[in-house]
């Protein structure tokens, strides 16, 4: 018998080798990214060269990706290039001098992590018409993007038949398309599933297909498309406006719903769990409380 072993590239061999000395959840991130990295160039990533490496911003950008997610990403493969460049195993870093273009460029493209009001939520999510099935779809999206804390990205990826339920009954998304490039399930409060539930019935009806995307656009009660990220985003932003809330954007459901989570109480350990974040040190950039001399911590200090 003939046994054949597997080929592995010692530059892989190696990356693994340095992915080893990260974090379980932050090993799996890198590791997608790199991947990623070199299905769109065609090569190793470590053997791009400055105009090789700058085809990823081009595909990133005609993707939408957000810039504060290609910023990531290249400091994702600088830092694994420079762990390359140190073992002898590369020869440069272009990641490293697109990562430092991109901190000097406009700042104003970041996502912003802005905090809606709590007190504004409720009226946030009755301004779409229920009596519509626009009004119906759009409130569905809100309940995901505030109740789910998802990204646009992944909303916009939903499908009908990613709404789904546990044994128990629990209602989940289930999530194709995630920042880490592997599949999730994001379980959804009960406020926010009762409207997701009657949306999908919808939706299916309508589309005839449970693979339909979940957000139809419509016209005239019919089917004439799918709405996109940035559709979406404008989608959320008029409904903002409608009742003045201005400079937030779908990103700030994130911020909103980890911050709501931990003023009540739930640990950041617990938070990270829902929101899916490589690391705590994640959650606690979403988290935008702030405590005044009343709230100090000073007060329960004693020896």
């Amino acid at each position: 018998m003939v046994i054949t072993i597997p080929f592995v590239d010692p530059v892989t061999e190696k990356i693994e080798g340095y992915l080893g000395t990260k974090a379980p959840k932050s090993a799996v991130v890198y590791r997608n990214i790199w991947k990623a990295a070199r299905r769109t160039l065609g090569v190793s990533p470590h053997l791009a060269d400055e105009s090789k490496a700058r085809e990823l911003i081009v595909e990133w950008k005609a993707r939408d990706v957000a810039v504060s997610s290609q910023r990531n990403k290249l400091s994702v493969l600088s830092s694994i290039q420079a762990y390359l460049l140190r073992i002898g195993e590369a020869t440069s870093n272009p990641y490293d001098l697109l990562c430092h273009e991109m901190r000097g460029g406009d700042r104003a493209q970041v996502r912003p992590h802005k905090l809606i009001p709590f007190d504004r939520i409720r009226a946030l999510l009755d301004v779409p018409r229920e009596l519509t099935l626009e009004g119906k779809r759009d409130r569905a999206v809100l309940c995901c993007l505030l109740g789910g804390a998802l990204r646009i990205g992944e909303a916009a990826a939903l499908r009908v038949s990613d709404i789904k339920a546990t044994d128990s009954g629990t209602l989940y998304l289930f999530l194709r398309k995630t920042k880490a490039g592997v599949p999730a399930r994001q379980p959804l409060p009960a406020w926010a599933a009762e409207r997701v539930i009657t949306w999908k019935l919808l939706a299916e009806t309508l589309a005839g297909s449970s693979e339909a995307p979940l957000w139809p656009k419509i016209r005239r009660g019919r089917i004439v498309g799918a709405m996109t990220s940035e559709s979406l985003r404008r989608m959320f932003k008029n409904y903002c406006d409608e009742i003045g809330l201005t400079g937030f954007t779908p990103h700030s459901c994130r911020a909103t719903a980890i911050t709501k989570l931990l003023s009540d109480g739930v640990s950041y350990r617990e938070v990270q769990d829902f929101s899916r974040h490589s690391s705590i040190a994640m959650v606690e950039r979403y988290d935008k409380r702030r405590f005044g001399i009343d709230e100090s911590v000073a007060k329960l200090l004693k020896f």
